[in-house]
């Protein structure tokens, strides 16, 4: 129970603090991944700069 009471607090405080909405319908990691935009972000990093391996 106490678990469950922290995380819906945390959610709340993220929400507030970073305007982030839809938090009820996904789960934490995966809301903040698509409203900070870090996957499309990510992606397009990846293929304008790809991770290359020297010899």
């Amino acid at each position: 129970v106490d678990t469950v009471i922290a995380t819906k607090l945390w959610i709340k405080v993220l929400t507030e603090l970073l305007g982030l909405s839809d938090t009820v319908k996904k789960d934490t990691s995966k809301m903040l991944t698509e409203d900070l935009g870090l996957l499309d972000t990510l992606a397009k990093g990846v293929t304008l700069h790809p991770l290359s391996v020297s010899p």
